[in-house]
């Protein structure tokens, strides 16, 4: 091996040498970083999952009010209630008739 093949051996071995120590100390100063990151992103995630859950649990109470008040003016109104009924169904077909194609056989 020529001197000339050994120093370029040596600014090569140097270069690596170089690289590993640069690559250590970014993955030192990234590691604390990412862990950083990612404890926020899962507190983010629990507050989300959080809030989700207590706006079901609210919705569900708030559907079960309005599903026991209509219940309660169904039985006082039978009449006027079924009124309601025919009205929404007619109301639904004609929006069906507009909103479907004309070229119907």
């Amino acid at each position: 091996m020529t001197s000339a093949q050994t120093e370029v051996d040596n600014v090569i071995d140097q270069a690596r040498q170089g690289a590993r120590k640069t690559a250590r100390d970014w993955r030192e100063h990234a590691t604390p970083v990412v862990n950083d990151l990612v404890g926020r992103a899962n507190g983010l995630a629990h507050e989300g999952a959080d809030w989700v859950r207590d706006n079901s649990h609210r919705a569900r109470r708030r559907l079960s009010e309005v599903s026991d008040s209509s219940i309660d003016y169904a039985r006082e109104k039978p009449a006027r209630t079924a009124l309601a009924v025919v009205a929404a169904g007619v109301l639904m077909y004609g929006a069906w008739l507009l909103l479907s194609p004309r070229n119907r056989r």
